[in-house]
């Protein structure tokens, strides 16, 4: 309730998990700012190369040492300074997901996501081409791709950790 209430007030930023600040004492030099475009243009690119959606955190470890060197701490400082000095394509509004503005907000479950890839994939999919797609192109944690393959009814685990839909199983 505490975290819903503070992110809906545009002046109280999420600076780490359970540690909000006012936005005034949020002290950004020219360096950092430069920092934060490059994280901005970086994601930019990814939305430019057909990625629609990713996760805060896979732009942060991507740099830690600079993003560390220049007062962001963590995946969480970052998120709200791009959410303060963010570019119009760039949909932040709900950590830790980023949005590519001109596709818009998958509303989609992230089972239904998870599901419906390895649907449209026609067969078996690997987990390693699962890892890649979602957790290395798009900086999901690969814990959290492992439960929706063990969550989703419609897929099929198998024995060599390929997994398939059921609508793409023939008997």
């Amino acid at each position: 309730y505490i975290r819903n209430c503070c992110l809906k007030d545009s002046n109280i930023v999420s600076w780490g998990p359970g540690l909000y600040i006012h936005r005034k004492h949020v002290t950004i030099d020219n360096k950092s700012i430069r920092v934060v475009n490059n994280a901005i243009a970086e994601i930019i690119k990814r939305f430019n190369s057909g990625i629609p959606e990713l996760k805060i955190d896979l732009i942060y470890s991507e740099n830690t040492e600079v993003f560390s060197a220049r007062g962001v701490p963590n995946a969480n400082a970052l998120y709200a300074l791009i959410r303060a000095h963010g570019d119009k394509r760039i949909i932040a509004d709900d950590f830790p997901t980023l949005c590519d503005a001109k596709v818009g907000r998958d509303k989609r479950r992230i089972q239904e996501v998870v599901s419906d890839y390895i649907r449209e994939e026609g067969g078996a999919v690997s987990r390693q081409k699962l890892i890649n797609f979602f957790c290395i192109q798009r900086g999901w944690k690969e814990y959290v791709l492992s439960q929706m393959l063990n969550r989703e009814s419609n897929l099929i685990i198998l024995a060599n950790s390929d997994v398939i839909h059921k609508n793409n199983c023939t008997i």
